[in-house]
């Protein structure tokens, strides 16, 4: 998917126009520009800002999306609460990254067929892509990288 506005700049330092330069896009804060012109290794930063902490943002996330009282005043399903039971009970934290389990649906968890699936899900996506040749277009290019 394209999105544009994840290339919106919301903010730009700089010091000189010969120098690199960073911005802050909404996905954060990227470096453009030069690195060096003596030296022709790859260079990869991470920059982390110690006013930027992963699990306060991990926990904004958390509270935004799972929490009832964020439901625009709607009680929460019955459906909404068991997924919310799951993913508390088996969300874990291994080795720097978060494991989640898929919401699977009540008699979903077990795919017998999934040939048929994958060639019903194959052959909508065949008329999607013969109906917009734009779309098309992207796919073909996306998929032949």
């Amino acid at each position: 998917m394209n999105v544009l506005a994840a290339h919106w700049v919301l903010e730009h330092r700089c010091r000189g126009e010969a120098d690199a330069y960073a911005i802050r896009t909404p996905l954060g804060w990227t470096l453009v520009g030069q690195v060096s012109s003596q030296n022709q290794r790859k260079v990869c930063v991470d920059c982390i800002n110690e006013g930027d902490h992963l699990t306060d943002r991990l926990e904004a996330l958390w509270a935004s999306e799972f929490n009832e009282s964020t439901v625009l005043g709607k009680s929460t399903s019955a459906r909404d609460k068991q997924v919310l039971k799951t993913l508390e009970s088996s969300t874990r934290f291994l080795s720097c990254q978060f494991e989640a389990p898929l919401p699977w649906k009540d008699g979903y968890l077990s795919l017998s067929n999934k040939r048929s699936i994958a060639r019903k899900y194959f052959s909508r996506l065949m008329t999607r892509l013969m109906r917009h040749s734009d779309l098309k277009e992207s796919y073909v290019e996306v998929m032949s990288r």
